[in-house]
């Protein structure tokens, strides 16, 4: 018998005209010719959300302001409609590094030499390109003087490497040879291997406007892109306070490239939790690396009771495909049995053939990688944390115990299916979270500030209280989704009690 009902993994999905089609602009919604679209982006928001995806991400790399509150407003109102808590997340697009305008999309032959300018503006050609921390001017940013002879210089995702042979740190030239053959075209971005570098001013004109967006429409979540230091996450905090919503607006920290990596403790330490963004991270270190990271940064949150988020490529081949690669099954499995708060779509819910389909089967893995998780060994971690006050570890580890599920073999039971409790404090919230509870935890909450503000944690299932005896069986059902057979207890001061 394998009992495991309900998955406790929470899904952070990237919203894109999959879901919510083409409309990119009011004038298109209100367009009497797109009423079909409008009514079958309402249908996928409602499944996608039906389906377990507790955490709507968008990403600010794309799209114009006017979109993304489109976008946002089909989730809030498809949440409303099914009575669930949506988790609303701001991915910025943070520094980074892309070609300025190049002629066309010339290709670069195999052996071709090639010179990187920094400081001067020249239009892209088979020759020779500028590259910028700025859209559409040079910025001045000699990156340069952070690389070494013998480095790569990877663009466009890695698909053209150009091998470094010379460095002009005066003139800001990089002189490099092509190793292999491919095209490049304006606006595609720049990965520096190995190298320890800092692209300046964190927070971009854009990036600001894009955080003040999030403050004004209550966002839960702000992800910044390229997070490097300490610094970089104190001037994301400086833009929240300004708009009034520091501490309020949890800071998810995305660490991409080898400088964060080498500050990664304390990018951790100073963030309310972390994403691994295996993409851009995975082109900055050694690709072999990348599991031995993400497991550091699953067990370092776990230590300190912060969320994580693992990203990616998850179930890449389901932008395309019915159905996942068995690589990618074996990938959300093990992000899920090793502790992770939540696994994460891109592009498959975002632009993939299949948003609802690659939903479903994301929640699905993530029930199996719950059901051989050492629940056990997990509450004994958890006692020896200082991270949480003594009152909240007592509550967690009350439900933990109560809900470890029971090995023997092959056969997996879960001792009960929910456990309800009534509370108004984050730190209980985040204390069972932390322990990684063997049942989801359905918490009944008085504060609407609090009812969409645990999308990411594990476990962790809210529900907006209306201090009416029924709010205990009123959430199970909303939960189980009226299933039969539901095993709940009701927990207050040390007790279990039936619901």
């Amino acid at each position: 018998m394998r009992e495991n009902k309900f998955t406790k993994s929470k899904l952070v999905c990237t919203w894109g005209p999959a879901i919510t089609q083409k409309l990119f602009d009011l004038e298109a919604l209100k367009n009497p010719s797109n009423a079909a679209k409008v009514d079958l982006a309402k249908k996928l928001a409602k499944e996608v959300l039906a389906s377990g995806n507790t955490v709507v991400r968008q990403n600010f790399s794309h799209g114009s302001l006017e979109e993304h509150k489109i976008r946002y407003d089909f989730a809030k109102n498809a949440a409303k409609e099914l009575g669930l808590p949506i988790s609303m997340l701001c991915d910025t697009k943070g520094p980074e590094l892309r070609l300025l305008e190049v002629d066309g999309e010339p290709t670069i032959d195999k052996g071709k030499e090639i010179t990187i300018h920094c400081l001067d503006f020249v239009k892209g050609n088979a020759n020779e390109f500028s590259i910028s921390t700025k859209p559409n001017e040079i910025s001045n940013f000699n990156i340069s003087k952070y690389l070494k002879v013998g480095g790569l210089v990877l663009v466009d995702d890695g698909k053209l490497q150009l091998l470094i042979n010379k460095i002009d740190v005066d003139k800001g030239l990089i002189y490099t040879v092509a190793l292999n053959n491919h095209y490049i075209k304006t606006k595609k971005r720049l990965n520096l291997p190995h190298a320890n570098y800092n692209l300046g001013q964190y927070i971009s004109e854009y990036d600001a406007g894009v955080i003040k967006f999030a403050c004004e429409n209550n966002y839960d979540y702000i992800a910044p892109s390229f997070v490097s230091c300490k610094q970089d996450i104190d001037d994301v905090k400086a833009e929240l306070k300004k708009h009034g919503k520091l501490g309020k607006i949890k800071i998810i920290s995305k660490p991409e490239n080898q400088t964060a990596i080498t500050n990664i403790d304390e990018i951790i330490e100073n963030s309310d939790g972390i994403m691994v963004p295996r993409g851009d991270l995975g082109l900055e270190v050694d690709y072999f690396q990348i599991p031995y990271y993400e497991k550091y940064m699953i067990d370092r949150c776990r230590e300190l009771g912060k969320p994580v988020i693992v990203a990616t490529q998850m179930l890449d081949s389901m932008e395309h495909s019915p159905i996942p690669t068995r690589a990618e099954v074996t990938d959300v499995f093990y992000a899920s049995n090793n502790g992770t708060d939540a696994t994460m779509t891109s592009g498959e819910t975002a632009q993939g053939q299949f948003p609802v389909r690659t939903v479903q089967t994301m929640n699905r893995i993530n029930l199996e990688g719950e059901m051989l998780f050492d629940y056990k060994k997990s509450i004994k971690d958890f006692e020896k944390r200082n991270t949480f006050s003594t009152m909240a570890k007592k509550v967690a580890i009350d439900i933990a115990k109560k809900t470890a599920f029971k090995l023997n073999g092959r056969e997996v039971t879960a001792p009960v299916d929910f456990v309800v409790i009534n509370t108004d404090s984050e730190e209980v919230i985040k204390a069972i979270s932390n322990i990684r509870p063997g049942a989801n935890v359905i918490v009944i909450t008085t504060k609407p500030e609090l009812y969409t503000a645990f999308g990411v944690y594990y476990g962790i299932r809210m529900y907006l209280g209306t201090n009416n005896s029924n709010d205990a069986k009123n959430a199970v059902k909303l939960y189980s989704n009226n299933a039969k057979g539901i095993k709940a207890v009701l927990y207050s001061e040390g007790k279990f009690n039936k619901v």
